[in-house]
């Protein structure tokens, strides 16, 4: 999109694009897995429960990017250019610390945080952060 001439709009389209299209393969490929769950533990969630999780999840990801979009509209290329670079290596150090968690949560939540497990996944997760910050 950059290169057709839309700049950073088409890159920021592009990027939505993108995980519009991911988010329906993902849920076209698991359909058969989501109606018919073989037994043991099912969680159960309601639609208004996913919506407000995906709407959540949508606003957060806009809310963090709106800034390098809005720089581009204000600021003069070279100073949109700095800020860019800079908000790229904010998102990079968020993105460690918001993967750990995304990993290290359904074994908390399992234990109730209070088994043996959940407390080990935490120490580890802990370790993972303080080790991410260098």
């Amino acid at each position: 999109m950059v290169a057709a001439g839309f700049g950073v709009s088409g890159a920021i389209i592009a990027t939505i694009g993108a995980q519009a299209f991911v988010t329906g393969s993902l849920i076209f490929s698991a359909r058969h897995k989501v109606r018919s769950h073989p037994g043991g533990s099912v969680v159960r969630a309601k639609r208004r429960d996913m919506l407000l999780s995906v709407a959540s999840l949508a606003s957060y990801t806009t809310f963090i990017g709106v800034d390098t979009f809005l720089a581009r509209h204000f600021f003069s290329a070279t100073v949109a250019g700095r800020y860019a670079a800079g908000a790229v290596a904010a998102h990079i150090a968020l993105f460690v610390p918001g993967a750990i968690v995304t990993i290290a949560f359904p074994h908390w939540a399992s234990g109730r945080g209070t088994s043996v497990e959940s407390r080990r996944v935490f120490i580890q997760a802990s370790r993972s952060q303080h080790l991410s910050a260098f």
